[in-house]
């Protein structure tokens, strides 16, 4: 009786389709935490830019096997843009929280206050980390922009059926 139980179990967990963990089906485009007020198209005036574009965080403890990759990701960023990345101070009050949580996920630009960026199983490589901190920046997907079908164009006769 005890095995059919246990045969039971494993067959139930294992039958569960894993989900990629930037496709949150909870989130705008995947991986995109927004608030009721974020309903935007676009990031308009400096409400959700960082101020001097210094970007204070913390790294949850929980991350430290992690630690060595986000900074690498960080110091990329801010070698390469006007954006800092600093450790957060006690005053500090706008800054990300980098998180172990479940799935690859940030808000779109600075929310003014604590916001969380998650970095779960399956995203601590260095292109899903900078990903997720262009999010936190203020990038949307490009595939997503308004101005987008001015600079696509589609073969059709290339697509098979």
């Amino acid at each position: 009786m005890h095995l059919f139980v246990l045969l039971g179990l494993i067959a139930t967990t294992c039958a569960e389709r894993p989900r990629h963990p930037m496709e949150n089906p909870d989130m705008y485009q995947g991986d995109i935490l927004l608030d009721d007020e974020d309903d935007r198209n676009a990031l308009v005036g400096d409400t959700y830019k960082w101020p001097g574009g210094v970007i204070p965080y913390e790294i949850n403890v929980g991350l430290t096997e992690g630690t060595n990759q986000i900074e690498k990701a960080m110091n990329y960023l801010s070698n390469n843009t006007c954006i800092q990345f600093t450790q957060r101070r006690y005053l500090d009050k706008d800054y990300l929280m980098i998180f172990p949580g479940d799935g690859c996920y940030s808000h779109w630009g600075r929310t003014g206050k604590g916001q969380p960026l998650s970095l779960g199983v399956g995203c601590l490589d260095l292109g899903t980390i900078m990903h997720e901190l262009m999010h936190a920046i203020g990038f949307k997907h490009e595939q997503n922009r308004s101005d987008r079908d001015d600079y696509l164009t589609i073969h059709w006769n290339n697509i098979q059926q």
